[in-house]
Formats: structure tokens, sequence, C-alpha cells
């Protein structure tokens, strides 16, 4: 609606549109089950690897704090290196969620709720 474009005219290639809904017979939104479907296993796929990063994470500093009597034995340019390393796969980690995973997720979730994302969600698809 944002754009004036018929998502039900023949494919016209230069736009990506995720359909949600259809007009049934009477004339009232219906929610399409495949595509449905499709975001519930994309979004399953997304939330696991956001799962798998904060479990890693988690574990990363754990352990960090179990072994402190090693790392405590380490020299202070190994202790500043493996900071500078755990800081820097954050921040490798971190970056991808911003500009990948959370406007996928936006792309994906926020049309469901009816709400027009507009310029936003042309911005989002941009980033993916």
């Amino acid at each position: 609606e944002f754009y004036n474009i018929d998502l039900f005219a023949s494919n016209k290639p230069g736009y990506l549109a995720l359909t949600f809904w259809t007009l049934n017979s009477k004339g009232e939104k219906q929610l399409i089950p495949r595509s449905l479907y499709t975001i519930v296993c994309a979004s399953a796929v997304a939330l696991a690897t956001g799962a798998v990063i904060v479990l890693c994470t988690v574990r990363i500093i754990r352990e960090l704090r179990a072994n402190e009597s090693m790392v405590s034995t380490l020299s202070p340019v190994t202790k500043r290196l493996q900071k500078q390393l755990f800081t820097t796969l954050l921040v490798q980690t971190i970056f991808p969620c911003f500009t990948s995973y959370l406007p996928v997720v936006t792309v994906f979730a926020v049309p469901l709720t009816g709400i027009s994302l507009g310029g936003v969600g042309t911005v989002c698809v941009m980033f993916t």
C-alpha cells in the first residue's frame, strides 16, 4: 500500500514483497498458511543461530572465569592479547546481528501484525 504496488498483479521485477494475506470470496483478509509456515521456518533458523551465539559467548566467559588461576600465570602481553581477541570476536558477532538478523526478523514479523513498515521495510530488505 505504501508504494501503491498491486501484489496480486502479474509478476513484475524490481521489488521484493512477502504476501501474508489474501482476500477470500467475501472480501475478508485471510492468512496464507504457506507464507506463515515459511516465516516460522526462517525465524527458527534465525533464533537457533542467535541461541548458539549467546550460548557460546556465555560458555567462553564462564571458562575464562573458572580458569582464573591459569589466566593469572599468563604474561601481561598474553592477557591483553586474549582480551583483545575476545572483544574482537564479540564485535564480529554483534555487528551481523544488527545488519542481518534484526532486519530479517523485522521484515518477516512486523507485516504479520498489519503494521506498514514503509521506507523502514525497504531499508531492512536492503540490509539483508
